[in-house]
């Protein structure tokens, strides 16, 4: 189910992110469909996102800073003491942030020549009347979902239950992820009118 939002912000440590995106695919949940827990589901993934690409801005700042003669404690530092992580769980989750963000270039780049070409075409057009997003929108980030899953997955493989639980309770916690529908109010509550008669006729099987 593909769901339009505009911006997602929220605040990692004192530093503000801003993502915007054009659509979001909600994924399946099993048994009777629920947006609830699909917009869960997917607000999560949005943030082990932002956690990875922080790490390994931070991480990049402070190469720069050191390579420059300036001190790069304060950024070398920074997720290791605020989530009191050993030097191992530090190492390994810029390894696996710096994983993750070389795999989701790629896609993040034509999802952008697919969003600009979007626009282009529909430029001055009423909200109410823009086409349906672009299908390609849906498989990148079906990719997308991929690869948080999987290294969301080799972080836990790499730091055991107890490092695990140090950034997954962090991520939980101390990342704010807001997904603001922005499809125009006749079409999100024709949609909303047809899921809830989805969700009536699968309760009735």
């Amino acid at each position: 189910m593909l769901v339009p939002i505009s911006t997602i912000t929220h605040v990692i440590l004192g530093f503000t992110l801003i993502i915007t995106m054009s659509s979001i695919a909600l994924p399946q949940m099993p048994g009777v469909p629920s947006v609830a827990a699909a917009k869960e589901a997917e607000k999560l993934r949005i943030a082990y996102s932002a956690l990875f690409r922080s790490v390994t801005s931070i991480d990049n700042k402070a190469k720069a800073d050191e390579a420059s003669g300036k001190d790069s404690t304060p950024a070398k530092e920074l997720f290791k003491r605020r989530l009191a992580l050993t030097a191992s769980e530090d190492a390994a989750l810029k390894s696996v942030a710096s994983a993750f963000n070389a795999e989701v270039a790629k896609t993040d780049g034509q999802a952008k020549d697919v969003i600009d070409k979007f626009r282009k075409a529909n430029a001055g057009k009423n909200a109410a009347f823009l086409p349906p997003p672009p299908v390609e929108l849906s498989s990148l980030q079906q990719a997308n979902h991929s690869a948080i899953d999987s290294h969301v997955q080799r972080l836990g493989r790499e730091l055991g239950p107890v490092g695990f639980g140090k950034i997954d309770a962090f991520v939980k916690s101390s990342i704010r992820v807001d997904l603001i529908d922005s499809r125009p109010p006749t079409q999100a509550r024709t949609e909303e009118r047809q899921r809830r008669r989805a969700e009536v006729t699968l309760r009735k099987q």
